[in-house]
């Protein structure tokens, strides 16, 4: 697997809670049809806190596509859910990889990742609400 990690500050009205994301990416030309697994996973850490931590379990999401060489977007994935009890006043750590391993992805070639999005919710007067 092919990683790229990511420091994220929360801002302070975070919930502490899941998140999830959405790739956007593109592929050289290849296999017609095919399917991509993207997989997030993230720790939280605290100020002073051991770099030498264990990211929690990937969350995924899959992209099937029947062209190559085309911008995709994904769907938005299921639910992260961040390791190390995750806080507002905690960085988190982010880990994102095409995770080739999965039986459902079937892209024998090289998946080229363009952006992604988090998304996570905030709690305004008590409401959460979902920020991208």
């Amino acid at each position: 697997e092919e990683y790229m990690q990511y420091l994220w500050n929360p801002p302070p009205n975070w919930d502490g809670g899941t998140v999830t994301f959405r790739t956007t990416w593109t592929t050289a030309a290849g296999a017609a049809t095919f399917a991509c697994v993207w997989g997030l996973q993230g720790v939280a850490v605290a100020d002073a806190g051991s770099a030498d931590v264990a990211f929690g379990s990937f969350g995924t999401v899959t992209d099937s596509a029947s062209a190559t060489a085309l911008i995709r977007n994904s769907d938005e994935s299921g639910l992260v859910t961040i390791a190390g009890t995750p806080t507002n006043a905690k960085r988190v750590f982010f880990q994102l990889a095409r995770v080739a391993a999965d039986a459902a992805d079937s892209l024998d070639i090289d998946a080229k990742l363009m952006k992604w999005d988090l998304f996570y919710t905030t709690v305004r007067n008590g409401l959460p609400v979902n920020i991208s």
